[in-house]
């Protein structure tokens, strides 16, 4: 499975769904998004192997990113049978991404995240995805 070629749109989603997250709060920082990322990835982990939820212990800042990126993986993720998501305005589009591969772009976005923040600062993951969404 290669990511960038079978999923950019869904990885352009998330990215999009933090974005508009770091537009709405412009004190948004890297290490903000990489807790939800990492927070993400447990999660859909836990939903993968059908075990209960936790409690997120993420607030502020992170648990906005956390709940619009989890929004968007909502409304994208192949759902069981019987189980549906909506967001507003794109009902029944584009919901085929397997939970693996969610997983697999969060890890890919959360090491995008720390790579940009290494290279660039405080901001630089922000700022590089803010020049393509």
């Amino acid at each position: 499975m290669q990511l960038e070629t079978d999923y950019l749109d869904f990885l352009q989603n998330i990215e999009f769904a933090v974005a508009e997250v770091y537009k709405d709060n412009p004190d948004l920082r890297d290490p903000d998004v990489i807790k939800a990322y990492d927070r993400l990835v447990k999660f859909y982990n836990r939903k993968k192997k059908r075990m209960p939820e936790l409690e997120s212990s993420l607030t502020g800042i992170s648990a906005k990113v956390f709940e619009a990126v989890q929004t968007m993986c909502e409304w994208r993720r192949k759902k069981e049978p019987g189980e549906t998501v909506e967001l507003d305005g794109f009902e029944g589009i584009g919901n085929d991404v397997p939970i693996v591969a969610v997983i697999r772009c969060l890890e890919k976005l959360n090491k995008s995240a720390e790579f940009w923040h290494k290279k660039d600062g405080v901001r630089g993951y922000l700022n590089f995805v803010s020049n393509f969404v």
